[in-house]
């Protein structure tokens, strides 16, 4: 039943996604270097880790001075 109300704006979604692929000026091509590509997703995570590890001490912190 989902897959019913979805699938009218999805196919609308791809139908405007290749009348703008077809038009030449609006395409844009780019090369990533695989480096810079995988150092971003490593400091992405660096920093959702440590985002977690902060979160999850105050959380305990405020656990420890609620029970009190």
């Amino acid at each position: 039943m989902v897959s019913l109300v979805l699938y009218a704006p999805l196919d609308i979604f791809v139908q405007i996604l290749r009348l703008f692929s077809n038009i030449p000026f609006l395409s844009i091509s780019f090369r990533l270097n695989t480096f810079y590509l995988s150092t971003y997703y490593l400091a992405i995570f660096v920093l959702y880790m440590l985002y977690k590890k902060k979160l999850k001490a105050t959380v305990n912190f405020e656990r420890k001075y609620a029970q009190t």
